[in-house]
């Protein structure tokens, strides 16, 4: 332990530091938001820990992470589209009904 760099310990804290502060914000974002949408923001923290690792920590560039946090990201990206896409068609489905609805009452207004 006492070979490793002043520099080294401090990153090692920072890293702590934001963890630590990113498993708080995602507690508090489950107590506020869908628990689906926080998830696929939580699988996006991959693909930014590689981007990290690589730009700020000077680690190797490895194809193989690349491949592999692109395909968390894209993954993470078409599940918040589908997402999305559900609740709208959830939304419209929801209009058709209250529409429904509110016609069935109409014809049975006239018909009293």
């Amino acid at each position: 332990l006492q070979d490793i760099p002043n520099e080294q310990w401090l990153w090692l804290l920072l890293v702590s530091l934001f963890a630590v502060t990113g498993s708080y914000s995602l507690n508090l974002g489950l107590k506020y938001e869908n628990p689906s949408m926080v998830a696929l923001i939580r699988n996006i923290d991959i693909a930014i820990a590689y981007l990290f690792d690589v730009t700020v920590l000077g680690h190797n560039f490895s194809v193989l992470s690349l491949i592999g946090s692109s395909l968390v990201g894209v993954a993470t990206v078409g599940g918040g589209l589908k997402n999305a896409l559900s609740a709208k068609q959830s939304e419209d489905e929801k209009t058709e009904l209250e529409m429904d609805t509110e016609q069935l009452q109409l014809i049975d207004k006239s018909l009293d």
